[in-house]
């Protein structure tokens, strides 16, 4: 899974399923989408450190580097993209006074309450060793006399001999003639070992095309104009431990 601190929690997909005229609603009423992520994933930091506070404390000192350490469980994201979704029709009926919204922003809340209830219930997911997700790869051109298709990357950070990090956003190779594409990575954390490549025509069916992970300071040239038939991106992390109100719950115990 992919840590609260990688970057937005929930996508315009993930808000869709629960509000299919998302996009229509936040054309047609001049409201940006993107910004609502953003704020919900804010106002969650802010929720969650004090969870965190309140549960650990005096026993563990809390900052807010803690929130580094959090994993984006699948009741965190839901109560990412409902938050988002009431902070969105909230803005709408302040603009509109539209009882319509309104409704929806009440609907919205409500569910959002819910899902943060649900959460401190099953447990705050956190890992001890974070591994945040990579910044996209570079990606050059090497002359080559073969044909290379388009082709979408994504690459993860290794640590060690198991633990592998959320993927990071794509970046498509598109070709205009013979060209043959290249990889670069930077700014690798202080775990990290090393690094693993992923490939496709879809961005949601990627393919490790590494057997090994490569070298830090090393650069992947893309070996074959035909895919390796690897492994599946992988979803990042998984908790060691929950923080639930009141007590920890042990992975496993």
């Amino acid at each position: 899974m992919a840590l609260f601190q990688d970057g937005p929690i929930s996508s315009l997909e993930d808000l869709r399923t629960y509000e299919s005229s998302l996009l229509d609603t936040a054309s047609i009423e001049g409201v940006s989408l993107s910004n609502k992520i953003d704020l919900a994933q804010q106002e969650l930091s802010n929720e969650l450190l004090r969870f965190l506070i309140h549960q650990l404390e005096p026993g563990e000192s809390v900052t807010p580097a803690k929130l580094d350490q959090v994993v984006a469980t699948d009741p965190l994201r839901r109560w990412h993209a409902l938050r988002t979704l009431s902070a969105f029709f909230r803005d709408i009926h302040h603009n509109q006074l539209n009882d319509r919204y309104r409704a929806k922003w009440n609907a919205y809340d409500m569910e959002a309450r819910s899902a943060a209830r649900l959460l401190w219930e099953v447990g705050v997911g956190l890992v001890r060793d974070p591994l945040r997700r990579p910044g996209g790869p570079s990606l050059s051109i090497v002359e080559t006399e073969q044909e290379f298709p388009q082709t979408l990357f994504s690459v993860t950070w290794v640590a060690g001999s198991a633990e592998e990090s959320a993927p990071s956003d794509a970046v498509l190779f598109s070709p205009t003639f013979s060209e043959q594409p290249r990889l670069t990575i930077k700014d690798p954390p202080s775990r990290a070992t090393g690094w693993h490549v992923y490939a496709g025509q879809n961005q949601h069916l990627l393919h490790r095309q590494t057997e090994e992970p490569l070298a830090l300071s090393s650069a992947w040239t893309m070996p074959s104009n035909v895919l390796m038939d690897g492994p599946t991106v992988p979803f990042g992390q998984a908790p060691d431990y929950y923080v639930r109100m009141q007590r920890l719950i042990f992975r496993g115990s």
